[in-house]
């Protein structure tokens, strides 16, 4: 699979069904913060992924906050979810999801790393094995290096998604 590829897509975190995390064997998920959680360096949580995360936690995954954004902003975020997290991950360096792993006690295979980003949560998910869902942006970001980043993303996004239309995946 090629390293900006994600495995599974889903539109919105909440989207995706408890049931499809057991029917792969994945017992922890590592989850971004901003476009994949909330909005952009938003401090609300969607009552429907405040939701969504309690059926997660309650199916027996456990679940960790891998951010690149500064320790300001993700530990209250973090902490009115009850999460643990790790701010300034530098991913798509492997060094914390690989140690996140190791202290859950779960392989690759057995671990989920979701985000909204190829370039970083999507190809450090596939560099440490992981699988790798990617879900879209809740808005676009006119700043800093979204400005470059988004647009480079496009062309790897358009031939995943014509694929999987051929595939049928989800």
């Amino acid at each position: 699979m090629p390293l900006l590829t994600p495995q599974f897509d889903f539109r919105r975190i909440q989207e995706i069904p408890t049931s499809f995390f057991a029917q792969h064997g994945i017992r922890a998920l590592l989850l971004d913060v901003d476009n994949t959680l909330t909005g952009d360096n938003s401090q609300e949580v969607k009552p429907e992924v405040a939701e969504w995360l309690v059926r997660q936690q309650h199916a027996g995954l456990r679940l960790f906050v891998i951010s690149n954004n500064r320790e300001a902003r993700v530990a209250p975020f973090a902490g009115r979810l009850g999460l643990g997290y790790i701010a300034e991950a530098e991913k798509p360096k492997t060094r914390v999801v690989l140690a996140k792993m190791k202290e859950f006690g779960v392989s690759p295979q057995q671990t989920a790393l979701i985000g909204d980003q190829l370039f970083t949560d999507i190809l450090c998910g596939n560099l440490c094995g992981c699988m790798t869902i990617l879900v879209e942006p809740y808005a676009p970001e006119g700043y800093g290096l979204y400005r470059i980043k988004r647009p480079l993303e496009k062309p790897f996004l358009r031939l995943y998604r014509r694929r999987n239309q051929r595939r049928g995946t989800v």
